[in-house]
């Protein structure tokens, strides 16, 4: 034990003696990488940026923000969207060409059953299977990041 403090007390006293070294560079450890800029040239035709709560309805929630409803208003969003597929069911279906990617699609609309209200990935506004629906139901263009 004594030996070891008297180690420790030369590295003290002579610390060009020691084996540590400083480190070969400055590391950095502040800062986020730079987000990437919109586009000049797409500037003019983005109308709004929405930040919307991210629990998994935040697809929904964006839709209900720009039709003028409040941002908790998504399960009404979800409800006219299951109710424009069940109606036009046929239309979808030659759409679809499958009946089981109907139904998926379908399931995925139903709010989340979860106490906690956070939608899992298979209850996430899928654009490639509900960005069609949304412009029908909604009559609207619809684009998504």
């Amino acid at each position: 034990m004594k030996l070891h403090i008297k180690e420790k007390l030369r590295e003290l006293g002579f610390p060009e003696d020691t084996m540590l070294k400083p480190p070969p560079r400055k590391v950095v450890i502040k800062g986020a990488p730079k987000r990437m800029k919109s586009k000049p040239k797409t500037r003019p035709y983005i109308e709004d940026i929405v930040n919307v709560k991210g629990d998994g309805n935040c697809g929904f929630r964006v839709i209900a923000r720009h039709l003028g409803m409040d941002e908790d208003s998504h399960v009404l969003v979800r409800h006219a969207l299951i109710n424009e597929l069940k109606n036009h069911k046929s239309d979808y279906l030659s759409i679809y060409a499958i009946e089981k990617r109907f139904k998926v699609t379908l399931d995925g609309l139903h709010p989340p059953t979860s106490r906690s209200g956070i939608a899992l990935e298979d209850k996430w506004l899928n654009t490639s299977d509900m960005g069609h629906i949304i412009a029908t139901c909604y009559n609207i263009e619809s684009l998504f990041y």
